[in-house]
């Protein structure tokens, strides 16, 4: 039973924006609390305030109040489900289901609200105590000693932690690229010498050594890794099978042998924003090594075989209160730290990470900016590589640190004529018709089933067929104690899921698998059984697993074990002791970021869904290495392509023009 949100008498006037679903339990709390702060904050105030309160839980850094009311309007009726808003203090990875919206008829027009006028409502918000206007040399305090919650700069309204964060942000950024094309100039005055020279001729030497048997040498990934020798500060952007990986594992070898003919030795860091990611990431750079390990040195491929990717919050380790150990106070003791996914990675994670590299230690940013933003508010990969305005389709760096950024374009990953690579590309560019036409071709990597079509039903049994047989394997791998089958069966083919509960999510698509187990009578009613995969949800340092990490159960006796896969061989963790892991027939889209599998299935549930959006589908359809099915209606494909994540930032703009002062 639904109950209605208590709204204090202080912001009674905003009671009609928590009734339409625009306003939630977190910002009529911040609203009341500034108004009682301030009480002769008008109208306009509180709601500007509470809006500001909304958009990091929306995933955005501001607001732009001149088109707030259009923008919320239109991402809540696109749905016609205003209840999907999220009513807590922490953004959700994406909605457990749909929910039902039998109260559509009762909900006020949202553009009969009392929307303030949007030509002067900044300037009035602006007249505010509780407002600090900003310019470039602004700091918060600065009038009359108050430190006020709420920061306007550049049209855009901020909540003053966000404001600092991505100034912050910015001047990190603009100063270490800065700093890096003024050493490169410098130095391609004088030919290089030392560590730097070796690694340019180790580079050059792989590059060239890769172009045997008519394979051409991809310049692009070459320029990119002799850009990350010579700078301090490089961005590796680029699409799936683009190379991002081999240009970083050839820009590791080069500087590894760099060092070892110089006899010096610098610390090196490889860090992603989740476990899952962290352990792709050592498992494909160690992939990408062993295909070189012809052309390096026996100490080289030691070297790099050692080196571990790390979560960024386990790098910055946990300091005392909810604080990091590492900072500005205590900076990170690594002179190279590469950083994977971070189209993953939020602004305050980002902040806090460039916070602690301490100036002059090497930084190499390295992701797909098309993929799902970061959980939380930000999308710095966007805002850096220059796609995050939604206006160009071809990415445009900002001009402060445009010499910083390396775009991969050439594809290497599937074969000429690839359908998932075409499809990709259609959907990153929005083209609707010709995703659907991809779609319809038939071609043999790409499958269309559309649940509501009679004549499709054939596939979605075979497609059925093939996903349980996989478990059956692992099943039967597992209780035979034979591990690496029992991955190799669970990993063939996944489900990826927009939602989590639902026929369409990932729980329906788990209990689909797991009726077809029990009636072959394979397993029985236990949750628990033999070759059951089990991801884990939250980071267990206790245990050694972290969020992301895929293990199998095996039993043994009355009791399971769960084997996650690791470099070294298989580590083992008893089922017991890990209170956060549910079962992984399928998985949810999110979650999918920075894995690959041979077979994907995209499932998107049927219109009208806030969940749907061109960069979920375009992740989605990006894990797919061989086959990829597509389990949706027409309607769902194309809301999908045509609906773009909007959030807000400044960091663009500061990336531009002007010159950030901290």
């Amino acid at each position: 039973m639904k109950h209605d949100l208590f709204v204090p008498v202080s912001v009674q006037e905003l009671q009609p924006f928590v009734k339409a679903g625009i306003l939630s339990a977190a910002e009529i709390n911040v609203a009341s609390t500034f108004a009682v702060a301030n009480p002769e904050a008008s109208f306009e105030v509180l709601l500007a305030a509470a809006l500001a309160v909304r958009a990091p839980l929306h995933g955005s850094i501001c607001v732009d109040l001149a088109t707030v009311r259009d923008t919320v309007v239109s991402s809540l009726e696109s749905t016609a489900q205003l209840a999907t808003a999220p009513s807590g203090g922490e953004a959700a990875e994406e909605p457990e289901a749909e929910p039902n919206d039998d109260e559509a008829e009762t909900r006020p027009d949202l553009l009969a609200l009392n929307w303030p006028d949007p030509s002067d409502w900044l300037a009035r918000v602006g007249t505010s105590p509780l407002v600090l206007v900003a310019d470039k040399t602004a700091r918060l305090g600065d009038v009359d000693g108050r430190l006020q919650p709420l920061v306007v700069e550049d049209g855009l309204l901020y909540l003053a932690r966000y404001w600092s964060l991505e100034r912050y942000v910015a001047a990190d950024l603009r100063e270490r690229s800065r700093a890096s094309s003024e050493h490169e100039a410098s130095a391609s005055a004088v030919a290089p010498t030392g560590a730097a020279a070796a690694a340019e001729r180790e580079v050059n030497r792989l590059f060239a050594a890769s172009a045997t048997g008519g394979h051409a040498v991809d310049q692009g990934q070459r320029e990119a890794a002799l850009a990350a020798v010579d700078r301090e500060f490089v961005v590796i952007s680029g699409g799936p099978g683009t190379g991002k990986t081999t240009t970083v594992a050839r820009l590791l070898a080069g500087l590894v042998g760099g060092m070892e003919h110089q006899g010096v030795d610098r610390r090196i860091a490889l860090v992603a924003p989740t476990g899952k990611a962290s352990a792709r990431m050592t498992e494909a750079i160690r992939h990408a090594v062993g295909t070189l390990s012809d052309v390096l040195s026996p100490t080289v491929v030691e070297h790099l075989n050692t080196l571990e990717a790390v979560t960024i919050h386990r790098l910055l380790g946990r300091g005392t209160g909810a604080g990091f150990r590492h900072g500005p106070a205590n900076p990170l003791p690594h002179d190279i730290l590469i950083v994977d996914e971070v189209s993953m990675v939020s602004l305050s994670l980002m902040a806090h990470l460039l916070a602690a590299i301490r100036p002059g230690a090497k930084v190499i940013l390295v992701g797909d900016p098309y993929q799902l933003a970061s959980v939380e508010a930000g999308s710095v990969l966007g805002d850096i590589v220059g796609i995050a305005d939604g206006v160009h389709a071809e990415p445009r760096p900002p001009a402060a640190i445009r010499d910083s950024v390396r775009t991969l374009s050439v594809v290497h990953r599937q074969g000429d004529g690839s359908a998932i690579l075409e499809l990709a590309a259609a959907i990153r560019e929005g083209r609707a018709d010709d995703v659907m036409a991809l779609l319809h071709s038939e071609r043999p990597d790409v499958t269309w089933i559309d649940p509501g079509d009679t004549s499709h039903k054939g596939r979605l049994v075979r497609l059925e067929t093939e996903i349980t047989d996989a478990a059956i394997e692992s099943v039967e791998a597992g209780r035979a104690g034979e591990i690496d089958r029992a991955f190799e069966a669970i990993t063939r083919v996944k489900v990826l899921c927009a939602l989590r509960r639902g026929r369409d999510g990932v729980a329906g698509w788990n209990q689909r698998v797991e009726r077809r187990l029990r009636s072959d009578g394979l397993i029985g009613p236990s949750r628990s059984y033999s070759g059951r995969p089990v991801m884990v949800t939250e980071n267990d340092y206790l245990n050694e697993v972290f969020n992301g990490d895929v293990g199998v159960a095996v039993q043994l006796g009355e009791r399971y074990q769960l084997w996650f896969k690791r470099s070294g061989g298989h580590q083992m963790v008893e089922e017991v002791r890990l209170d956060r892991s549910v079962t992984q027939w399928a998985m949810s889209i999110h979650q999918s970021q920075g894995s690959e599998f041979p077979h994907v299935v995209v499932a998107l549930p049927p219109p009208p869904s806030r969940i749907l959006t061109r960069e979920l589908f375009y992740t989605g359809v990006t894990r797919a290495q061989q086959r990829l099915t597509v389990v949706a209606s027409e309607a769902s494909v194309r809301l999908a392509v045509e609906r773009r994540v909007a959030r807000a930032s400044g960091l663009y703009q500061r990336l531009t023009s002007g010159t950030e002062i901290i």
